[in-house]
């Protein structure tokens, strides 16, 4: 499994176990936060795994 995956998982893991009072508790600001870097990670974890791919090694090799 890549981290493609895994993040997306535990964003949902992390949010199926999240009640109102624990949002309550922490502070909605607070959550929102932590929700927008868990989405952050899902995106970046997406963009690392199917959209930076290293060049050939011909195009990297300088004469």
């Amino acid at each position: 499994m890549n981290s493609a995956e895994q993040e997306p998982g535990r964003l949902v893991s992390e949010l199926d176990y999240t009640d109102a009072s624990t949002v309550v508790g922490r502070g909605v600001h607070e959550f929102i936060d932590e929700l927008q870097d868990g989405v952050s990670k899902v995106g970046d974890a997406i963009t690392a795994t199917f959209f930076r791919h290293a060049p050939p090694s011909s195009l990297t090799e300088v004469s």
